[in-house]
């Protein structure tokens, strides 16, 4: 069965939120949805995956590449 998805996601974002911050939310959305889609079973052995006291790579340096890094990091990588 094919279930239509949301064309977009809006959250209102706190009043007292710093413009700082408010920049980094889509990116790091952005990242740590990419570090918990590694902890799933990679293919096509089962025994593949990011887990912890596992290494990682990741390519590019940019904002989101460094909060990947970071969120790799407190996840035990």
């Amino acid at each position: 069965m094919y279930v239509d998805q949301p064309k977009a996601w809006m959250y209102k974002v706190p009043k007292d939120m710093s413009a700082k911050l408010n920049t980094l939310v889509e990116p790091m959305t952005t990242a740590t949805r990419a570090v918990e889609r590694a902890f799933a079973p990679g293919g096509p052995a089962y025994s593949e995956g990011f887990g912890p006291a596992k290494s990682v790579l990741i390519q590019g340096a940019g904002a989101i590449g460094t909060l990947a890094a970071d969120a790799a990091k407190i996840s035990g990588a």
